[in-house]
């Protein structure tokens, strides 16, 4: 953190390790969760539906013949009582349609390729930011507070902009239909444990190979997983700058051939959007998603909510960093 009061042996930012797998997927499983609770908190704030359930709820309290008499002040009570009954149920339903839809999310996300063996896919092992074979590896980061993990970030150099696999369905208890996942898994895993005994050239056939010599044409990695504990998110404990800041900071410096970092924001991420403009990232257009060949977020909800990409370029963040290093 950044308060001079922060002891720096107890708040810090550090390598991800083995033992942190289960706090990290907890923390990115809260991630997706918390949006099901915005995402009816939404719904029913609308306009239009509240505009709804005030005339159906004053049609009910005539019909039910719920007046009121002046003459009795605990009858004024009954005005809301037609508002309520309809949105009783309204709040029941919509719980009903967003959670399925939430909980298939987060099934997708838990049983990806890179949180199935988080710690293998994000394993840094990198003490020599010079090493040119090291850039496109994948990272990840914790912050520790009262030695308990608050925030993670995991960075996608290998298949930055892709959307990962799943090997769990959409359905409890579902499994994914796709056999070749779990051997793209080895595979993958063996790739990425020999990626510093190879050149680039011998791997051609492979998928990662061929993923990793597309993205090295954009010099792209992308944020993969930025989650930080609900009462650290804002900027002022500094938990979301410090991990920014060393993400940054690794991999765009002078060695470094990266030059572009990518992140899709989920919808309702409100705190992600600030910290991320506070630090010169910005909205991709169509126009710069068709040239990156990145997928448009999808729709989530009743009313079709979706997030969306933001990226900073390596002259954006050596023309800030300064600032931000004065502010923090």
């Amino acid at each position: 953190m950044s308060s001079d009061s922060v002891s720096p042996q107890d708040d810090c930012v550090r390598p991800l390790e083995e033992k942190d797998e289960k706090i990290v997927k907890m923390l990115i499983g809260q991630g997706v969760m918390e949006g099901l609770a915005k995402a009816n908190n939404k719904f029913i704030t609308n306009p239009l539906i509240i505009l709804i359930i005030l005339i159906l709820g004053l049609y009910l309290n005539n019909y039910m013949s719920f007046k009121v008499d002046s003459s009795n002040i605990l009858t004024y009570i009954t005005i809301i009582i037609g508002p309520c009954l309809i949105l009783l149920p309204i709040l029941g339903l919509i719980e009903f349609i967003h959670r399925p839809k939430f909980s298939s999310n987060l099934r997708k996300i838990i049983g990806s390729l890179d949180l199935i063996k988080l710690f293998e896919y994000y394993n840094n092992n990198n003490n020599n930011n010079n090493n040119q074979e090291k850039e496109k590896e994948n990272s990840g980061w914790v912050f520790i507070h009262k030695n308990e993990i608050i925030g993670i970030i995991l960075i996608d150099g290998l298949q930055a902009g892709k959307e990962l696999n799943s090997v769990l369905g959409e359905e409890e208890g579902e499994i994914s239909n796709n056999k070749n996942l779990f051997k793209q898994i080895e595979n993958d895993q063996l790739q990425n444990s020999n990626l510093r005994k190879r050149n680039n050239n011998n791997n051609n056939n492979s998928l990662k190979s061929k993923s990793e010599n597309v993205k090295e044409k954009e010099n792209l990695i992308e944020i993969r997983h930025f989650d930080i504990d609900s009462p650290y998110r804002k900027i002022e404990t500094g938990v979301s700058n410090d991990l920014l800041i060393k993400v940054l900071e690794n991999y765009f410096n002078k060695s470094s051939k990266v030059d572009k970092i990518i992140i899709q924001v989920k919808p309702f991420s409100n705190w992600q959007e600030l910290i991320l403009s506070e630090f010169g990232f910005k909205k991709l257009k169509l126009d710069q998603l068709e040239r990156l060949k990145l997928n448009q977020p999808k729709r989530i909800g009743l009313l079709g909510w979706k997030g969306f990409w933001m990226m900073i370029e390596k002259k954006d963040w050596l023309e800030r960093r300064d600032q931000i290093f004065a502010s923090s």
